[in-house]
């Protein structure tokens, strides 16, 4: 890792650290380090340049710290906002600024991703979706919503599987190793209204 990117780490750690909000049940650097390692994965899959590869982890790294500092809607702005502040006095290409914050608005959920790069954050920020850690990563995202609103989300099951009847993989990658984990969710939860 350069030296850019340990020093990115470290601003991101702190910043998790510093600022505990015990209400981000699923938005914390625990998620935040799952993305980093999905795009790490994602870029030797695809034998991405480093510059592709410095783009997608820095998006990585700063996609949800948004939420350290505001609501949850309009976060992934936030956190652009602050990577770009980040960066401000940092001898960095305008170019890569722009990608990372393509990169990091692509995890927005109404948002299409365009480039090989927001398909690999976008998926690395949904990855989880496919594998068998989804239902208790979906727990702590309902958690995580309570906490925030102060209310009570009914029918978290069946907007569980409405997210997951939506959801489509971009990548290839994620296409072939996740879908029938994602399949099986589905099925899991419908099995699980049933007994309901």
């Amino acid at each position: 890792m350069d030296d850019r990117l340990k020093a990115v780490a470290t601003y991101v750690e702190t910043a998790f650290s510093l600022k505990r909000s015990p209400e981000l049940w699923y938005h914390n650097l625990v998620h935040t380090k799952a993305v980093v390692k999905h795009v790490n994965e994602m870029a030797d899959f695809y034998h991405l340049p480093d510059t592709d590869r410095f783009v997608l982890l820095v998006a990585a790294w700063f996609h949800d710290i948004g939420h350290l500092y505001g609501s949850m809607n309009g976060h992934e702005e936030e956190s652009v906002r602050i990577m770009e502040n980040y960066f401000r006095d940092k001898d960095i290409d305008s170019s890569l600024l722009v990608m990372i914050k393509g990169a990091i608005l692509a995890t927005q959920m109404d948002r299409e991703p365009n480039t090989l790069l927001e398909k690999i954050m976008r998926d690395s920020d949904m990855y989880h979706l496919g594998t068998d850690e989804f239902c208790e990563v979906d727990q702590k995202v309902w958690k995580e919503i309570e906490s925030r609103t102060g209310g009570v989300v009914m029918d978290k099951l069946k907007k569980s599987l409405s997210l997951l009847n939506q959801h489509c993989f971009y990548t290839d990658y994620c296409k072939d190793r996740l879908l029938l984990g994602k399949e099986a969710n589905k099925a899991f939860l419908k099995s699980s209204m049933k007994g309901k």
